[in-house]
């Protein structure tokens, strides 16, 4: 599978998954968990491209700006569509808007790895160096008070798995060999797995599902496949979008129901 086919499938399984939070009340217990169970795929996806982009990516600084603007214009328009919920539609209950939407811990977690990885500017020079590493080391424990003090959707296990996938890509970046590709590949399985695994008790049980992803990303190519506006953007465009219109259709529907 290259970029593409991994972020329409991410895409796909995040549609239904937020069909089932937001229509939870008009569909059946057993559609809901099924709908949650397949959910848990998309993220696990959506940060192995996080990665995939840091790595790939022709300028860093653009990635981060188009994440970090998604990330705010998603949550206003949460929070102008939860004005119209409390105002209007106040029989119908969610607490989407009470959570950092998961491009704010994405934004982050692409922050986090630039801090670990980027080189020194001026290594030759000790006092710079250091310097260097106080003001990333201080950026970091910034991040960590974030993740302590707000909301993130998915808490801190988010960025806990971007940067260890970082890490698993680095590794196959050090050895050059052919055999590496096999033994990244098992790498990359098994931390997955242990992660995965990791969330189901840092998070909530039905996260365990969310090793079902490695069926996809197992099977990434490392190709990215044609180049396209729609499909670099297509993220960008559709997460605030489907949340916008499954909330807004979700309170319209219930207050006609009741």
């Amino acid at each position: 599978m290259n970029t593409n086919n991994l972020k329409i499938v991410a895409v796909i399984f995040m549609i239904i998954d937020h069909f089932a939070y937001y229509f939870h009340y008009a569909i059946s217990t057993e559609l809901y968990t099924w709908c949650r169970i397949l959910g848990r795929i998309s993220m696990p996806i959506f940060v192995y491209l996080l990665v995939q982009g840091y790595f790939n990516t022709k300028s860093l600084k653009k990635y981060k700006i188009r994440l970090f603007i998604s990330a705010v214009i998603t949550q206003g328009l949460i929070l102008i569509v939860k004005y119209i919920n409390l105002k209007y539609y106040n029989y119908y209950t969610i607490n989407v808007y009470d959570i950092l939407n998961i491009l704010f811990s994405m934004f982050l977690s692409l922050i986090l790895i630039c801090l670990i990885d980027r080189k020194v500017l001026y290594a030759n020079n000790f006092i710079t160096s250091v310097f260097d590493k106080l003001i990333r080391l201080a950026f970091i424990i910034g991040i960590v008070i974030l993740y302590l003090k707000l909301n993130f959707d998915y808490k801190y296990f988010l960025p806990l798995l971007a940067i260890s996938i970082y890490i698993v890509e680095k590794f196959r970046e050090f050895f050059e060999w052919e055999i590496c590709n096999i033994w990244y590949k098992v790498i990359l399985v098994n931390v997955l797995v242990i992660l995965l695994i990791l969330s189901s008790v840092i998070l909530s049980e039905i996260n365990l599902f969310a090793i079902l992803s490695i069926l996809f990303i197992v099977f990434y190519n490392g190709k990215l496949w044609k180049k396209s506006k729609f499909m670099k953007y297509i993220f960008y465009i559709i997460f605030p979008l489907q949340h916008i219109i499954l909330y807004l259709s979700a309170m319209i529907l219930y207050t006609k129901l009741i």
